[in-house]
């Protein structure tokens, strides 16, 4: 276990010929598939990964204003409250 921890934050996988060609013949973002699980992954370049954020941001920030303009809002104290209890729940155990 700790040697699957070890790679997941001290090293960063490296790029196949067959993943290199792929993104050279269609660019990003490419799909790849673990033969093992069938998990399906993507390979992203950094800027379609920024923009992809980004949207996903604009996306929230609108649902948010909807919710505000709606009414669909909690007070400070009562919101307080709730993420204090969740927390407590979470980390007292």
């Amino acid at each position: 276990m700790l040697q699957g921890l070890w790679y997941t934050f001290r090293m960063t996988p490296k790029l196949t010929a067959e993943q290199r060609a792929a993104l050279l013949e269609r660019g990003s973002p490419i799909a790849i598939e673990d033969e093992q699980t069938r998990r399906v992954y993507f390979l992203v370049d950094p800027a379609m990964l920024d923009s992809l954020w980004e949207a996903a941001d604009m996306v929230a920030l609108r649902e948010g204003i909807a919710d505000a303009e709606a009414g669909r809002t909690t007070p400070l104290d009562a919101a307080m409250h709730r993420i204090e209890f969740n927390l407590k729940a979470r980390f007292s155990q």
